[in-house]
C-alpha cells in the first residue's frame, strides 16, 4: 500500500519510481475516476507513478543540509498525504497538484 512508501529505503524507493509506469493524461484521468469509484488500487498507481517526484526533488536539493534519504522520505510522505487530501475538482491533475505538495514539503524540511 502508498501507507508503507514513506518508510522505505532509498534503493527500494528509487526502484519502485523507475519501475513505475508512467501515465499520460488519459492515463491519469482513467486512474481518478476509478479511483473515485472505490478502488484503491488506482490511488496506488497514481501515487507510485508520481514518486520519481520525490526522488528528483531530493536529488536536486542534495548537499542543502538534509541528506538525499531523508528529503526523499520527506517527499514520499508529502505525496502519500496529498494523495489521502486530493480532490480532482479543487486540485486539478494529480501529477502537477503533488509535484507542487512534494516541493513545498521538502523546501519545508530544508528551512526548518
Amino acid at each position: 500500500s502508498i501507507e508503507r512508501i514513506a518508510g522505505i529505503e532509498m534503493a527500494e524507493l528509487i526502484e519502485s519510481a523507475s519501475g513505475a509506469r508512467r501515465l499520460d493524461e488519459n492515463d491519469e484521468r482513467a486512474l481518478i475516476a476509478e479511483w473515485a469509484a472505490g478502488k484503491a488500487a488506482a490511488r496506488d498507481e497514481l501515487v507510485r507513478a508520481c514518486l520519481r517526484v520525490a526522488v528528483d526533488e531530493a536529488i536536486r536539493n542534495r548537499g542543502r543540509g538534509a541528506t538525499q534519504e531523508r528529503l526523499a522520505r520527506i517527499g514520499a510522505q508529502a505525496l502519500v498525504e496529498a494523495a489521502q487530501e486530493y480532490d480532482p475538482v479543487v486540485h486539478g491533475a494529480f501529477s502537477r497538484w503533488s509535484r507542487q505538495v512534494v516541493r513545498h514539503a521538502v523546501r519545508r524540511a530544508l528551512t526548518s
